[in-house]
């Protein structure tokens, strides 16, 4: 049975460039967009140049514009328990599993093992 053309909508084509990270967006977008756009065309920023993706990624408990107004919108925090977050608009996005562009999906306890400098640093 064909769908009436009364109330049809249309939805915009996704592009790859849609899964841009936009760090001054809140926290609950950007996790929300993280798992839309699993596997394709996947959420990713820039890292020391390189394409990071985020996998899995969680908004924070926290409550308030800890980023907002600020410049700190892309700023990697740490976390107890060898975790990661980046400041957002609104909130802190928890990071949960990332890939490199080459390389496989790691846990975020995993890959800060060996990205000792991705605490204190600015994705793009």
């Amino acid at each position: 049975m064909a769908q009436p053309a009364v109330g049809a909508s249309y939805a915009p084509r996704i592009e790859k460039q849609d899964g841009r990270i936009r760090w001054g967006e809140p926290a609950v977008l950007i996790a929300r967009r993280v798992r839309a756009y699993q596997p394709w065309p996947s959420a990713h920023t820039r890292w020391r140049g390189e394409t990071l993706k985020v996998v899995r990624a969680r908004p924070g408990a926290e409550k308030g514009n800890e980023g907002a107004g600020t410049g700190n919108q892309g700023l990697v925090v740490g976390g107890a328990q060898n975790r990661a977050g980046v400041i957002t608009g609104d909130g802190v996005l928890w990071l949960e599993e990332v890939q490199l562009a080459g390389k496989r999906a790691l846990p975020i306890e995993t890959f800060l093992r060996g990205a000792p400098g991705f605490v204190g640093s600015r994705l793009e």
